[in-house]
């Protein structure tokens, strides 16, 4: 659950704001931060692509290092988002796993050791997130909303995953200094035509507790995500980056229902949990 929660975005703002709603805690942000004009014109922009996408899928590249233990692990997959009348399907799955020292990074890519092939899929249907990992035999279930017509389970501090397809401009400022930074050197050609917005968690926003910051390349033709990272700090320092290529957005062909649907059958050798959403006292 926690890589999924951290990732889907994915997606960098996952998972904290929800934790501390089941545990019955409630943060206080009595005001938000003024932000710049320029980032105040480029968020309704980015709000506004957000609320008239109905598809987006792509390859996806998971990067995670861990400067502390000088691991670098990197998985590679694809990600389907798309925006139905009764409910925002989205599905995520990674197809191998490669983990190297820091050190490995410098060698020829053709030294380097081959992924760890294998399928671990993750599936929300707008109540139930559902993983399926091949290689740990597992299947898991969490209901994360009790209706599917809920959309705030995507939204920034109000669920398990805020992804940034479903960015609102109140709720980042609400939650974060904002600031639209100049990439002097490109890190990767598909960020060519991009703008770079950095998120700092304010101090009384349960993100503080968690991140140091999150950062997102939007893409300046259509305002929709092209890369984010976010950066964990405390005792483990992680940096996580997600970038995607071959994008396609609202696609003629649209998605197929059969993307959204994850097989739960299990044979020998296989376990399966599932963990209902908790009633508020």
């Amino acid at each position: 659950m926690k890589k999924l929660l951290v990732l889907i975005v994915v997606f960098g703002f996952a998972g904290v704001s929800w934790a501390t709603e089941e545990a019955g805690q409630t943060e206080k942000i009595e005001k938000k931060v003024e932000i710049s004009k320029e980032a105040n014109d480029l968020l309704d922009k980015v709000e506004l692509a957000a609320g008239k996408l109905k598809t987006y899928q792509a390859k996806m590249k998971y990067t995670m290092a861990q400067p502390e233990l000088e691991i670098v692990t990197t998985q590679n997959g694809s990600i389907f988002y798309k925006v139905e009348k009764d409910a925002i399907l989205a599905r995520m799955n990674f197809d191998d796993m490669l983990q190297q020292d820091v050190d490995e990074l410098e060698d020829d890519p053709a030294d380097w050791a081959k992924p760890v092939k294998f399928n671990d899929d993750y599936v929300f249907d707008g109540m139930w997130l559902t993983r399926r990992n091949d290689r740990t035999k597992m299947i898991q279930k969490w209901q994360v909303a009790k209706d599917k017509k809920d959309r705030d389970a995507f939204r920034i501090g109000k669920g398990p995953f805020p992804l940034p397809f479903s960015i609102k401009k109140d709720d980042l400022i609400k939650y974060f200094g904002i600031k639209i930074i100049v990439d002097k050197k490109l890190e990767a050609k598909e960020l060519k035509n991009t703008v770079h917005i950095e998120l700092i968690p304010l101090k009384e926003s349960v993100y503080a507790k968690e991140y140091v910051k999150l950062e997102l390349w939007m893409d300046v033709k259509n305002y929709l995500p092209v890369q984010i990272r976010y950066e964990k700090g405390g005792d483990r320092c992680e940096i996580t980056t997600v970038l995607w290529t071959d994008i396609k957005i609202d696609d003629k062909k649209g998605i197929a229902a059969d993307i959204f649907i994850i097989d739960e059958n299990i044979g020998a050798g296989w376990q399966k949990e599932v963990t209902p959403m908790k009633n508020k006292s």
